[in-house]
């Protein structure tokens, strides 16, 4: 019989394949090709990636109860448009200057949307404000060194 403690210890091990930390290293180490599927009117960006392109599975995802925690969400959303910010960049670009305020300064991203789809393609959507975020987070560490 196995004691409590040995018990926890099984059920917690970071060497399972499923682990959180696991399913975010494999994106991490994939070079995955995103799909931008658009831009709304009110600048919430759609972008998605095959599950087998980030080296994840449908079975990997179900078992770790925290793939769709809002942590989890926004760390594989923000790798993965950390990894893509020149695409997204691009769209920020294209905005028109006299709906510039209204799309993207009026608005401040907060979270990733997340959806798998039945063709085990993920489906993320963010602001675009969170792209200008991020572009003067950069700004501000090149002028810092």
């Amino acid at each position: 019989m196995l004691s409590p403690s040995n018990h926890s210890l099984r059920d917690n091990d970071t060497r399972r394949s499923d682990f959180p930390a696991n399913l975010l290293s494999r994106v991490v180490k994939a070079d995955a090709a995103i799909t931008v599927d658009g831009i709304t009117p009110e600048g919430d960006i759609k972008f998605s990636v095959p599950l087998r392109a980030v080296g994840l599975s449908r079975q990997a995802m179900a078992r770790s109860l925290s793939c769709r925690s809002a942590f989890v969400v926004n760390l594989l959303g923000e790798l993965l448009v950390r990894k893509n910010l020149e695409r997204f960049a691009e769209m920020l670009q294209k905005v028109d200057p006299r709906d510039y305020d209204r799309i993207v300064n009026n608005f401040r991203h907060r979270d990733f949307g997340m959806m798998v789809d039945q063709n085990d393609v993920v489906r993320f959507t963010f602001h675009i404000s969170h792209v200008q975020e991020i572009l003067i987070e950069d700004i501000g560490v090149v002028f810092r060194s």
